[in-house]
């Protein structure tokens, strides 16, 4: 910038001389008689004026605004990492590529977990085979319960009946007995009747041992129904780890393509094809360029003319602020919280939609906040102005081309910026303002334009 600046200074000093000598050459050279027989009063005036170059003062949009510097930030920055540890079998994108949401980024070898995923399948099927086999010996036993019930139900039927008559043969034993006793029945009759009588007996203790057996048949049935339930249990219990299994695999498979999580452009991209990797290893970076922002910090005094959607100007060495350059951002948040250690407010500031494309995450700019604009304001060149003592001054045109001084006090200044000043009295709109060898003049010089601006 000082380098530009003072190529500028020459450049102007040369035309100077050039428009000078040319003017004076012109009239002193000249070969005709008449031209040599100028007046001495003109000779002398042009020889005693200042060579000075001058500009209008003019109508312009002039703004007040609060400065900070800042680094711009991708608002959304992801870091990829593998899901899985695995091989890198394809790398899709390189570093400084954009890609898209859900775009394959990379690809794991899925050798392992093909495999075991085809195994879970197996696993899987023979459980579910032994489930139904245990479904069905769960029905046929359930079978075989109920027609034990009904066997129980006879039994015990046969058995009270066998008891009724196990009591009526006693009884009829007995009687045979006193009968004996009196020779009222031979011995043929109570002897049928003892033998009646144990068999009765016998009788009534088989049909309570086959009751007894049937109720054991019953219970042990009942038992094995219960196993096999329990059993079932355990099975559907594994099967339902095997499907876990088989999820988890069509996961891991699912996981073997590093996909973009959103769009942008990869700032970091170092997987090489056979490198083995694992979650922890970071694998790309992703930002969006399409949402930057930058964060500044301004101070508590000026919050209350801060307000969201104010416009800012952003510029640096490689985008120099310009005049009347529109802004490029608008503040999109004020932060709540003034930092206790620095006394400043968290300022958002978005970059506009259509001027991201020249701006990049990680680069360095200044930041005007606008916080007033005046659009019809009579503005001047910040070049013009001269200073005696700290108090700027500057020199006008008059028609007669003499330089007029005027002292440009507090009240007749308004915004400034760094190509103009607003001048509120004093100077009006198109009065011409010298702003080139204006550092020699004094009051009412006599002085000679050479260009204007």
């Amino acid at each position: 910038m000082k380098r530009d600046k003072q190529r500028k200074k020459k450049n102007e000093v040369l035309v100077f001389f050039l428009i000078f000598f040319n003017v004076w050459g012109c009239g002193y050279f000249s070969s005709s008689e008449p031209e040599k027989k100028t007046d001495s009063a003109s000779e002398k005036k042009v020889e005693d004026s200042i060579p000075v170059r001058i500009t209008k003062a003019k109508l312009g949009s002039i703004s007040n605004y609060l400065e900070a510097s800042s680094i711009i930030e991708s608002k959304f920055h992801v870091d990829v990492y593998p899901k899985i540890t695995g091989e890198i079998l394809k790398v899709c994108k390189e570093e400084g590529l954009s890609v898209q949401k859900g775009e394959t980024l990379a690809e794991i070898n899925p050798g392992t977990i093909v495999m075991d995923q085809e195994e879970t399948h197996l696993l899987l099927k023979e459980l579910q085979h032994q489930l139904e086999l245990q479904k069905i010996t769960v029905q046929e036993t359930i079978q075989k319960q109920e027609s034990g019930r009904f066997q129980v139900k006879e039994l015990y039927e046969k058995w009270v009946d066998t008891q009724s008559k196990t009591k009526q043969a006693e009884k009829d034993f007995s009687r045979s007995q006193t009968m004996l006793q009196k020779n009222l029945i031979s011995e043929e009759a109570f002897e049928d009747a003892r033998l009646k009588n144990q068999e009765t007996q016998f009788s009534l203790k088989m049909a309570e041992i086959s009751h007894e057996r049937a109720n054991f048949d019953l219970k042990t049935q009942a038992l094995l129904i219960d196993k096999a339930q329990i059993e079932i249990n355990i099975l559907e219990n594994k099967i339902k780890k095997a499907e876990l299994d088989l999820k988890r695999a069509d996961f891991k498979l699912g996981e073997t393509k590093i996909l973009a999580p959103i769009s942008g452009i990869l700032s970091q991209a170092d997987l090489k094809v056979g490198q083995q990797v694992q979650p922890s290893l970071l694998a790309f970076s992703i930002i969006d360029q399409q949402n930057l922002e930058l964060k500044v910090g301004i101070p508590e005094r000026d919050l209350r003319i801060l307000k969201k959607d104010q416009p800012v100007r952003l510029f640096n060495e490689i985008f120099p602020l310009q005049e009347n350059m529109a802004p490029q951002g608008v503040i999109k948040a004020i932060s709540p919280v003034v930092q206790k250690e620095t006394g400043t407010v968290k300022v958002t500031i978005q970059i506009l939609e259509e001027y991201v494309a020249l701006f990049k995450p990680g680069m360095f700019v200044s930041a005007q906040i606008i916080t007033e604009c005046h659009p019809q304001a009579i503005l001047i060149p910040k070049k013009a102005l001269l200073f005696d003592d700290n108090i700027p001054f500057v020199f006008i045109l008059t028609t007669e081309n003499h330089a007029k001084k005027i002292v440009l006090k507090p009240k007749m200044l308004g915004f400034k910026d760094k190509f103009n000043y607003e001048i509120l009295d004093q100077i009006k709109a198109e009065d011409s303002i010298i702003v080139v060898g204006q550092s020699g003049l004094k009051e009412n010089a006599l002085v000679q334009v050479v260009s204007e601006e």
